[in-house]
């Protein structure tokens, strides 16, 4: 999730508050006002799946 936050924070995206849902692990951020990423991580026996999701204007992200 570390790493995630910090190549998002780099873009210019900002964390909003809250890191789960439920038991899972769970981050959104925001660019603007209609940007949005998400990164969830499940974690089930010794392995971590990890789904993003992001809703961004075409060419902005390096």
């Amino acid at each position: 999730m570390a790493f995630y936050t910090s190549a998002l924070t780099a873009q210019g995206f900002k964390e909003v508050p809250g890191s789960t849902v439920g038991s899972i692990k769970s981050k959104d951020f925001l660019r603007g006002d209609n940007e949005t990423v998400n990164i969830s991580v499940v974690e089930t026996a010794g392995k971590s799946t990890f789904t993003i999701g992001a809703n961004v204007a075409a060419g902005s992200i390096k």
